[in-house]
């Protein structure tokens, strides 16, 4: 381009002759050094900015001027050509992670590993010889504010570890996540620290835990340029997408987030049944663990029922014989349910899961609506059961059922417990081993979630493969939870003779193969390792 020396400085002619898309170093300079310093704020103020006073505000009518003259300068030379480049990677941290599931991406040292959840929540865990570094995303609800879900988020974080609930209260320190303001704790019962930050209606905890000896004033200044070179999603997050599931024996409809798998109900549940999400008596819709879709629901279960309840029976009552039995006894939460008042009680951990139990009372039926998930995610949780529940209609309709006699009543397959010859640990030549485990066991409970009897097969070094069982017409009847036949129940012929037991896969089902079995420690076969845990 041509020189006007009559219009532009001959220093600023120069840099516009090099085709620059960044302003010169000397104009920020300038900026700064017209801006006076600003003293840091004590932990405790909200992260909004602090009113300006006169002074600063003709300063930063200065600073807008000069850089809305340099903006000016590079439009009118026209848009450069080729990608919007990325953000710089920070000093040191080559590595860049991108998490559009959870809106955020980050910067790592180089040689840093990343286990990564594959649903919408979950704990992204990013691993080095400094320390561990854990990432969570919440959603935060329309009632409630960021400081308010950062004090109540990080509370509920250190009643989550052991010896740091009294660590719940303490103070902050101003901290820059990204292009965020946030929050850092220093941590006595743990050798690390917190932060939080939020991007509108979502949240994030990060925390950094030291370890292989390294100085903490390092594993500090690593953590702070590791939040500094983080960047986050600005956009509005998108709404939830939600189907309808009408359910005509319980006389209900409710939104429910789209994708999910259903599993209508085979028969009612009885006014003190417990919903159990393994049994038969529940509509339930789960979520496929993985996502694809940023902000969308991926883990949980809905379990769904009702009970034509004994007259005169209160909500305290409903409650109790029912979430209390199963869980214990909480204190519920008034909420209304299509103009019925009801009750929501948490469970931080009822057989190992997170439970949001919901109790209404509609023209004599007593409803259950139950969310239920892994521990971690509960911010997530909440703010979607709500948007759930707000979707709940009584339809008015109701699939009755018969009187109960011999000529109308609908047989049912009775479900038997394995028998004892059975439980314990049976080897497979793959090599493998196969596990049927005793209702109660704490992988029967935390991990298939069943009140029943279970099992679990692993084949060498793969993950287990889990499932309920029960005896049904004589035959071994497996729902599985995970694994190969994921959501799908096998049914197997048992032949069991002395220490040798074969089990052959009927069809219909998983069809996932049949397997001879040996008693551990009994003939070639080697003494047993110690069953899984949850």
């Amino acid at each position: 381009m041509n020189r006007r020396t009559e219009l532009f400085d001959d220093r600023l002619a120069d840099w516009l002759e090099d085709d620059p898309v960044q302003a010169p170093p000397q104009v920020l300079q300038t900026v700064l050094a017209a801006v006076p310093s600003i003293p840091q704020r004590r932990a405790g103020i909200a992260w909004r900015p602090d009113p300006l006073t006169l002074h600063l505000q003709l300063a930063a009518a200065i600073v807008l001027v000069v850089v809305a003259s340099v903006l000016g300068l590079l439009v009118l030379r026209g848009p450069s050509v080729g990608p919007t480049p990325s953000p710089a990677s920070p000093a040191g941290l080559p590595d860049r992670v991108d998490m559009p599931l959870r809106f955020y991406s980050i910067y790592l040292p180089a040689g840093w590993l990343a286990n990564l959840s594959t649903g919408t929540t979950g704990v992204d865990t990013f691993n080095g010889p400094e320390g561990e570094l854990d990432v969570r995303f919440a959603l935060i609800g329309a009632n409630t504010g960021q400081e308010a879900w950062a004090d109540a988020y990080f509370a509920e974080q250190m009643a989550a570890h052991p010896g740091c609930s009294d660590e719940s209260s303490v103070a902050w320190e101003s901290a820059r996540v990204g292009q965020q303001d946030g929050r850092l704790y220093a941590l006595q019962c743990l050798p690390g620290w917190v932060a939080m930050t939020a991007v509108g209606d979502r949240g994030y905890g990060l925390q950094f835990t030291v370890r292989g000896g390294t100085p903490s004033a390092t594993a500090r200044a690593l953590f702070a340029r590791i939040l500094a070179g983080m960047f986050f999603g600005q956009g509005a997050t998108p709404p939830l997408d939600l189907s309808t599931f009408t359910s005509s024996r319980y006389g209900f409809s409710i939104d429910y987030p789209t994708g999910w798998k259903l599993t209508p109900a085979l028969r009612d549940l009885g006014p003190k049944d417990i919903p159990w999400a393994s049994g038969d008596q529940v509509d339930l819709i789960e979520g496929p663990d993985t996502g694809t879709a940023p902000g969308q629901p991926t883990s949980g279960t809905l379990d769904l029922a009702a009970a034509t309840l004994t007259p005169g029976t209160t909500l305290e009552a409903l409650t109790s014989n029912t979430a209390g039995l199963a869980c214990g006894n909480g204190t519920g939460t008034p909420i209304t349910i299509d103009g019925e008042t009801g009750s929501i009680v948490e469970y931080k951990a009822c057989f190992g899961y997170f439970h949001q139990w919901t109790t209404v009372i509609h023209e004599g039926r007593g409803y259950h609506l139950i969310w239920m998930n892994y521990p971690g995610s509960e911010d997530y949780d909440r703010v979607v059961f709500q948007q759930i529940l707000s979707t709940f209609r009584f339809s008015g309709s109701v699939a009755t059922s018969a009187p109960s006699s011999p000529a109308s009543a609908v047989p049912t397959a009775r479900l038997d417990p394995v028998p004892d010859e059975l439980i314990g640990a049976w080897h497979h030549a793959a090599p493998g081993w196969w596990w049927f485990l005793r209702a109660g066991d704490p992988e029967c409970v935390q991990a298939v979630r069943t009140a029943i009897d279970c099992v679990v097969w692993q084949r060498g070094t793969t993950p287990k493969e889990i499932g309920s069982a029960s005896i049904v017409d004589g035959n071994l009847q497996v729902s599985w939870k995970s694994g190969f036949c994921t959501r799908i129940t096998s049914t197997y012929s048992v032949a069991l003779e002395g220490d040798a037991l074969n089990l052959v896969d009927i069809g219909g089902g998983c069809e996932g193969g049949n397997f001879a079995l040996t008693r551990a420690g009994t003939g070639s076969a080697p003494t047993a390792p110690p069953p899984p845990t949850p």
